[in-house]
C-alpha cells in the first residue's frame, strides 16, 4: 500500500527552525553516549555525562552542553 506524504503531519513547534527537534534529540541519553564516546573515548563510561543548561546569561544559545554527572 502506497502512502500519501500529504497525509504526514508535523506539530508546529517541531518544525524545521525551531531547534527544538535537535534540543530532544541531543538530550537523549543514547545520543549522548555516542558523542561522548566519539569525542573523548570508549573508556569513559556510559551515563557519565547530562545535557546542562544552553542559555547563557547573554542572551545567546548553544545547541548542546554535556557536563560530567556528578556522583
Amino acid at each position: 500500500m502506497e502512502e500519501d506524504i500529504g497525509s504526514w503531519y508535523l506539530p508546529f513547534e517541531m518544525r524545521c527552525g525551531t531547534d527544538l527537534t535537535a534540543k530532544v534529540t541531543l538530550s537523549n541519553e543514547t545520543i549522548i553516549n555516542i558523542i561522548v564516546h566519539q569525542l573523548l573515548g570508549s573508556d569513559i563510561p556510559n551515563n557519565a555525562y547530562i545535557s546542562g543548561s544552553t542559555e547563557w546569561s547573554d542572551g545567546t544559545r548553544s545547541d548542546a552542553i554535556y557536563i560530567p554527572k556528578m556522583k
